[in-house]
């Protein structure tokens, strides 16, 4: 037998670390698998496909019984459940009908997923779960051989401010990879002389200050809106809007405009490195779920009670890998991020490098590489990070791997064999069948 080398812990952008090991990681009947979809309201259009990818029929047609079965091809069981056969295969040629050797009843135990409303995905495999039940991990070690294991995390985190759409709230506080501008331009309807009220055309969009608000503090996830520019006369500053009633808005500086004029109206986002003071978009420091979350995940991993103790009470030394699918956003993310403020003011929030939104980019340069606070400007000697995911989980001997699928626009993608090739393309990113 030969080795295999390659690199774990990144998508190929941050730093790699490697590995040599005899043979890489082989799929076998100790395989033993957590698919967790996040079901927080954005992705609700694709957790059926997803589902169905994962649980559906073994064949699409015909059955064992009758000897003329046809294995279905949108169905993860319909590859998987043969790798855990210890005698014949459900399908051709053996068509075996014995659930406790064709394999089907081994899938069901080693093969499991659940929805998740939390968004907080790093505390998702805190523990083994199967059917709606959890175990420890120590548990599953004594009672059970496990040579691989594998936990995909489907995600989007749509916005920041999780779970009341409050700046601070959640993992990180905006949808957007960098600070966007999205505009409107509305028609003034009367001429108006040095005054701060001005009857537009309509003010379908437009955004007072006082709605852009979480409850908490002004401006959370964009700046207020601001008049920009006019398409004739002149402008003085760059004013806000105070009030709106009707079709007639109020500025926060006095204005003359002639009738028929244009107004261009912009709010700007808050995008993963912003600040606004001393508040930072993205730091696990302005982020308490996070920063809480991420020393359970380190501990799970490694560091503290978890995944080592399959090793510490029962010797055994399984792969791990850690798969997260981020099925992006789309092209229509509002500019405010809050509910029903700044309807049409929107664009697309995958304007971060290298197409990423705030969520992959949280994933990719926070949680992969450790960048900024996570841990590479950190003073204080903590890691906010799993930068060092090769390390932690060294004590099992194995190639492991942390790794970012990062999709654009898939969070309605309602295809079942999209799914499924997906699903299938992350198993086989560190366990080989």
């Amino acid at each position: 037998m030969g080795f295999t080398a390659g690199i774990t812990s990144s998508t190929g952008i941050g730093t790699p670390h490697y590995y040599i090991d005899s043979g890489g990681n082989q799929w076998d009947a100790h395989t033993w698998v957590n698919f967790h979809f996040d079901n927080s309201g954005s992705m609700d259009n694709i957790i059926t496909p997803l589902t169905n990818a994962m649980t559906g029929a073994y064949f699409s047609s015909g059955s064992a019984a009758a000897g003329n079965g046809v294995k279905s091809t949108t169905s993860l069981r319909a590859e998987l459940q043969d790798l855990y056969a210890t005698g014949g295969i459900e399908g051709a040629p053996d068509y075996n009908t014995n659930d406790n050797t064709n394999g089907k009843n081994a899938y069901d135990a080693r093969v499991n997923h659940r929805s998740i409303n939390d968004e907080r995905f790093l505390t998702w495999s805190n523990s083994h779960h199967v059917g709606g039940s959890s175990q420890t991990w120590n548990n599953l070690g004594n009672n059970n051989t496990v040579n691989n294991i594998i936990q995909v995390f489907v995600i989007n985190e749509s916005k920041g401010g999780f779970p009341n759409n409050r700046r601070g709230g959640g993992y990180y506080s905006t949808p957007w990879g960098e600070p966007f501008t999205g505009t409107l331009t509305k028609t003034v309807q009367a001429t108006t002389s040095n005054s701060t009220t001005v009857v537009l055309d309509n003010v379908t969009g437009l955004v007072k200050e006082s709605d852009n608000n979480d409850g908490v503090v002004s401006e959370p996830f964009a700046e207020h809106m601001k008049l920009t520019a006019v398409s004739a006369g002149s402008l003085s500053g760059t004013p806000t809007i105070t009030n709106i009633s009707s079709n007639t808005v109020t500025l926060s500086s006095a204005q003359s405009f002639a009738s028929g004029t244009q107004l261009t109206f912009s709010m700007t986002s808050f995008g993963f490195n912003s600040t606004n003071g001393s508040f930072h978009y993205s730091s696990p420091d302005n982020h308490s779920d996070y920063a809480t979350d991420i020393v359970g995940a380190r501990n799970v991993l490694g560091l503290g009670s978890g995944l080592k103790d399959i090793l510490t009470n029962s010797g055994q030394k399984p792969s791990i890998t850690y798969i997260i699918i981020n099925a992006g956003s789309g092209t229509t993310t509002r500019v405010s991020a809050l509910n029903n403020v700044g309807n049409g003011v929107v664009g697309n929030a995958h304007n971060g490098p290298g197409g990423l939104n705030a969520s992959q980019r949280h994933v990719q340069e926070g949680i992969i590489e450790g960048k900024l606070t996570f841990h590479a400007t950190r003073t204080d000697g903590n890691n906010r990070s799993l930068n060092d995911f090769a390390d932690i989980t060294s004590w099992n001997d194995k190639s492991n791997m942390l790794h970012l699928v990062a999709l654009t626009n898939k969070s309605n993608e309602t295809s079942q064999a999209y799914w499924k090739d997906q699903l299938r393309a992350a198993l086989q990113l560190n366990v080989s069948f």
